[in-house]
């Protein structure tokens, strides 16, 4: 018998186990990586493409852009939605009608960190695309005499988080001269 147990090559179930452990234990931290590192690219992703929406407001107010064949006053990105994880494009007229141009939604489990008991809206006032904000009332007209323009040396922040992980947070900063950035936390 010990002759046979000699020449035998290979594993013991001990081995085996060992072996497959670490493999499991490996696989088991990569894929919580992974997990991760997928939500804050939504984040990254989400906060580009809001950035890029408003930038899209301005050129549309420095343009004049003309919507249903009227002139719009003031093209604004609103953020109405309660649960903040949508927002719109829209254009106001001289009357203060609100034409939608794009809704968007953000990425799975990206939401806003702003209180959205009253709509945010962030508006830029033809022809110089200055930003400000302004209100709404309950049938979605424009207040013109409620627009704020930011004044120097101000800005507006809209932040975006993981659900159920606020310590990761961009932001979007628009500043009274018009610029717009990123702001990652």
């Amino acid at each position: 018998m010990k002759r046979f147990f000699k020449n035998y090559l290979g594993f013991t179930l001990v081995e085996l186990m060992v072996v497959i452990f670490i493999i499991t234990l490996v696989s088991t931290i990569a894929g919580t990586n992974l997990s991760k590192g997928r939500k804050i690219y939504n984040l990254m992703q989400a906060t580009q493409r809001l950035m890029a929406d408003i930038r899209v407001a301005q050129n549309y107010s420095l343009n004049v852009k003309y919507i249903s064949s009227s002139p719009k006053n003031y093209y604004a990105i609103s953020i109405e939605d309660p649960v903040g994880n949508s927002y719109s494009i829209n254009a106001f007229n001289e009357n203060g009608a609100k034409t939608t141009i794009k809704e968007v939604s953000l990425p799975l489990n990206i939401f806003f960190n702003i209180d959205i008991a009253t709509p945010l809206n962030i508006g830029f006032e033809v022809p110089f695309a200055s930003p400000g904000e302004f209100n709404e009332d309950a049938d979605g007209y424009m207040d013109t005499g409620s627009f704020t323009p930011l004044s120097d040396e101000s800005h507006i922040q809209i932040p975006l988080v993981i659900k159920n992980n606020a310590s990761i947070t961009n932001s979007v900063i628009i500043y009274s001269n018009g610029l717009v950035e990123i702001d990652k936390n």
